[in-house]
Parts: structure tokens; sequence; C-alpha cells
């Protein structure tokens, strides 16, 4: 069997359906699950648990999200995604997303429409998670907000290596818009390949939610930012169009603070000698307004 759409597109739509969504109010930790086509899916959330349909005929099933009863970090339950073959062929990946996922096994094609009903403008989307990738596989966490259909921010973590114990996560939130989001959508999958997926990439995931506390709701959409070189290697500049000082803080991918600097002037060398290669994402801070931008240190 040909390779099954596995990056999925994220095309998001406004819904409501989900106004008691545990995400909503606070921390989702899973304790909540449904029957589904194949297996149980958490309440509120889909992912790649489905009867296999061929010429209008089921012909069997891909079960890629399981609970975890025995080893979850919060409350009696985690969720654990796996990739899969699907009917002795090409694997999937484990996919769980608070969308709505289509999936057409004749066309091999995909989508995921729908959302969450959500307003604010979070700093992060955290939680805890163990990753156990398969050779040359990465995870992806990403989150995207929406207002009236058009992207206006979110952000992503790539998760290449394992992770053995529960770890907290951080996926840090930029938006490039002053509105206020109508929608949100969360897609977390073991994979990023759009093809050759590899078996058995695992991703264990508990206690999830937004940081709202450091949130600033009036970003300037007007103020740039110009990071170079970036790629870099020990130091950069950041010219802004503000002549006044600013907070600059450098986060890695797992959202932990590796540099602050609170009074930073636009062109001042920063030295990120001590650094180690990957991505991070610098975080800059002025009086009315809130710039992301990522960095990637060689």
């Amino acid at each position: 069997m040909k390779t099954i759409l596995t990056f999925i597109a994220v095309i998001v739509s406004f819904s409501i359906y989900s106004q008691n969504h545990p995400l909503l109010t606070g921390v989702e930790s899973f304790e909540s699950w449904e029957k589904s086509e194949a297996g149980d899916l958490p309440k509120f959330w889909d992912g790649f648990n489905r009867e296999i349909v061929m010429g209008g005929f089921p012909v069997g099933i891909i079960t890629t999200v399981f609970r975890d009863s025995t080893y979850a970090y919060d409350g009696s339950s985690a969720v654990i995604l796996q990739s899969q073959p699907v009917m002795g062929g090409a694997a999937v990946p484990g996919i769980l997303t608070t969308g709505a996922l289509d999936i057409d096994f004749v066309s091999q094609t995909g989508d995921i429409t729908g959302g969450l009903a959500y307003s604010s403008r979070p700093n992060f989307f955290r939680g805890f998670l163990k990753c156990f990738p398969a050779s040359g596989d990465t995870a992806v966490i990403t989150v995207t907000f929406k207002n009236q259909g058009v992207e206006i921010g979110g952000g992503f973590l790539l998760l290449p290596d394992s992770i053995t114990s529960w770890s907290q996560f951080s996926v840090p939130i930029s938006f490039s818009s002053t509105v206020q989001p109508d929608t949100v959508l969360i897609f977390i999958s073991t994979s990023t390949k759009k093809a050759n997926v590899p078996f058995g990439s695992q991703l264990h995931i508990d206690k999830v939610g937004f940081d709202l506390a450091s949130s600033i709701n009036n970003p300037s959409s007007n103020l740039k930012a110009k990071i170079f070189p970036n790629p870099s290697t020990d130091m950069l500049q950041i010219e802004l169009d503000s002549q006044n000082p600013v907070q600059l803080a450098i986060f890695d991918s797992f959202g932990k603070n590796v540099m602050q600097l609170p009074d930073y002037q636009s062109n001042e060398v920063v030295d990120i000698s001590y650094l180690p290669g990957g991505i991070y994402f610098i975080r800059i801070l002025g009086y009315d307004f809130e710039l992301s931008q990522k960095l990637i240190v060689q």
C-alpha cells in the first residue's frame, strides 16, 4: 500500500463544538476518554484511530492513539502516540489534534478542520512529554491561532531526540497581528515526514495547557526586527525599528530561557558562542509591543 498522507496540512475553520474542553478552563490531563472507530480517544480530541474503508467496505482498522493508565504524569491517564503500519504496508504517524481529522484511504489524502473557539493570547503552550523517535524521525507539536480563517499567530516545537522520563515542554507563541484570535488548533504528531514514516516512533503527552501569565495583549504589528546572521554560530545582531531599549530573551526549543538582556539597544552585538547548535526563539518585549523570531544556531 502506498504511503498515506502523513504530515497533514492544517486547515482551520471556526468551531464551537468543544465549549467544555479542559484547555479552555485550565489544564488537560486526558482523564476522559471515549470510544472511536478504532480504540479510544481523549474526549474532545481526534486522532488517527480509524476504520479503513476501501470501495465502501471496511477492510481493517488503524490505531495510533493509546491510553496510558499506568505511567501517567498527572492524574490516572496520559496519551501515547505511536506510528503504525496500515494493513502491513506503509506506516502512518500517531496524531492527536483539537480539530477534526478527515482521512480518505482511497485517495490517500486528508486534512484537519475545526478547532477550539478561543480568544486569549497565550505566551506558551506547555505540558509534559516523553519521546522515543525511531531512527531519523522527528516528532512535532504545532499551535495555530486564526481570526476569521486568517492565521495570526502560533508556534511549534520539533522533537528529534529521545526523552526517556517525563519532562516539561514549552512551545513559544508569537502573534503577527493585534487582533484577538477566535480559533486555536493544536496538532501533535510523532513524525514530520511526508513519506516513509518510520514504524514505532512514540510520543507520550500529559498535563497540557496555555500559559497566559506573561502575555502582552497589544503587540505592535508594524514594528520589525531583523536578526543577522541567521543561521549564526557565535555572534548576532538585531536591527529594530525602535530606538528605545527593549527586553530581549532567547529560549531553546523546550522553552527554557537561556539568555536575558533587560536593556538591549538596536544593533548591539550579542555573544551566543556558548549556545549548542539547534533551534531557538528570540522574544523582544517593549513598552507596548511583543515580537518573536526564530534563530538557528549552527
